[in-house]
């Protein structure tokens, strides 16, 4: 929501109900769970077996 439709924490927070204060967290904890996820993707040196994996990578 705050970098794909560019909504404000205000807005974000209003979506989901809960607190102005409280988006700035979970955009925080969301970041760093997207970041453990790609970090486990293999790289460009890496054989994958799963054809879906290797699309998206």
């Amino acid at each position: 929501m705050f970098y794909r439709e560019q909504r404000s924490y205000e807005q974000i927070a209003r979506s989901l109900q809960i607190s102005a204060n409280a988006v700035g967290p979970k955009l925080d904890r969301v970041r760093r769970r997207l970041k453990n996820i790609l970090a486990a993707l293999p790289t460009d040196d890496d054989s994958c077996s799963d054809p879906f994996l290797n699309l998206i990578s």
